[in-house]
């Protein structure tokens, strides 16, 4: 097929697993959920040729009609430092001399650091379109400097930059220097979620045996699981009842359990690990607070959890950091609490569990606020059609 048809996606994950799993469903615009990425692309290049490629630990290769998918193993786990060296080294030059080959028309860039300025390389070498596609935060200082500077060059230097949310694109227009294809996206739902939403029943507050505090998320060190952990115990030890339950799945979920035990909290604290998408709804709607606890050097670029609780109209206590204050207005959906700081998250959590007529004000905003979240005025798809329409790239 002619060149100008070819588009090249890297992408977060595992091309090969993910393409493999969606291709059958190519066609289908979800607006929310974790699919819609790869679903948008592959739903624009129903008469193209797409290859998606992802960075891992096993190089693989799978392909079906027009639609491919390459993951390039740059990782070794167990190697020396020169061995890992060799290996990421190895991966980044099959990387590139396989895009150079593929000939893509279009570039698409979901990731960072040295994959992603490969990535412009082949599509400026190529006089391809180069579209970055931005996720997550990229000039907290959390962000590892290769990749802070990685996206201060590909802002400047793309054709086109596609920002989750409002915060990352504010920090996409300053790296940027102007709005010029300059495009932002939000998360939506799907109809079939709004359905699940509005049979959603969530007990009467005063049914609980104690409030309960919900942490949903990727059940990680900086995610402040533990943090929150802490922060819970103190509020009970001022005489407040509480119930905490984790929900996701992650790297420190044996340890939290651990930690969850050695303290004797069973009693009061619930791990659950991961559970089905539309179970997500039911465990928040479950809750009198949702808790983001985030550390700063976490680069969070979009709260999806703090928006997932606005949903189902429970209120957040968010740290004041990065994307957080965009979704969370201080005592009108929620409260920010001073980031990396136990004892205001503490405090912040005593603040709303012990005061009746704010826990019912922050539930209120919280149901006007999801209800606008719902239906965003641009979603990924949208997004990146404008983008696949407009004209051929700029030089």
């Amino acid at each position: 097929m002619d060149q100008q048809f070819r588009t090249l996606y890297l992408k977060s994950g595992h091309a090969v697993e993910e393409t493999q799993a969606l291709l059958p469903r190519r066609g289908e615009l979800p607006d929310g959920g974790p699919d819609k990425f790869l679903l948008a692309a592959l739903a624009l290049s129903t008469h193209a040729v797409l290859r998606v490629v992802s960075v891992g630990q096993a190089t693989s290769a799978w392909g079906r009609g027009d639609v491919s998918a390459r993951v390039f193993g740059a990782r070794a786990p167990g190697a020396t430092a020169v061995g890992k060296a060799l290996r990421f080294a190895a991966a980044l030059l099959a990387f590139t001399l396989d895009g150079l080959s593929f000939r893509p028309r279009r570039v698409l860039c979901g990731e960072g650091g040295v994959f992603a300025l490969a990535a412009w390389f082949v599509a400026r070498l190529g006089r391809a379109q180069f579209v970055l596609l931005c996720h997550n935060a990229m000039t907290l200082p959390g962000t590892s400097r290769i990749y802070r500077r990685s996206n201060s060059f590909l802002c400047r230097h793309a054709d086109w930059v596609i920002a989750h949310g409002p915060y990352v694109k504010q920090e996409a227009r300053a790296l940027r220097g102007h709005d010029h294809q300059l495009l932002e996206f939000n998360n939506a739902l799907d109809e079939s979620q709004v359905q699940h939403l509005q049979n959603v029943q969530a007990p009467p507050q005063s049914t609980l045996d104690a409030p309960k505090v919900v942490f949903l998320g990727r059940v990680e060190t900086d995610k402040g699981v533990f943090d929150l952990l802490d922060a819970c115990r103190r509020v009970r030890q001022s005489g407040l009842a509480l119930q905490l339950v984790y929900v996701g799945g992650g790297a420190a979920l044996a340890p939290l359990r651990a930690a969850v035990e050695a303290q004797a909290a069973d009693g009061w604290v619930q791990v659950l690990g991961a559970v089905p998408f539309d179970a997500v709804f039911d465990q928040l709607s479950m809750g009198t607070v949702a808790v983001t606890p985030s550390r700063s050097r976490f680069p969070e670029g979009f709260c999806k959890s703090a928006m997932e609780a606005l949903y189902v109209g429970v209120p957040v206590v968010a740290p004041d950091y990065g994307p957080f204050p965009f979704l969370i207005q201080h005592e009108e959906n929620g409260l920010l609490y001073r980031a990396d700081d136990v004892e205001a998250l503490a405090q912040a959590l005593s603040r709303l569990l012990s005061d009746e007529p704010l826990r019912r004000q922050l539930a209120e905003g919280a149901r006007c606020s999801g209800l606008a979240l719902m239906r965003p005025s641009t979603t990924f798809y949208k997004a990146l059609s404008q983008v696949f329409h407009a004209d051929q790239p700029t030089l």
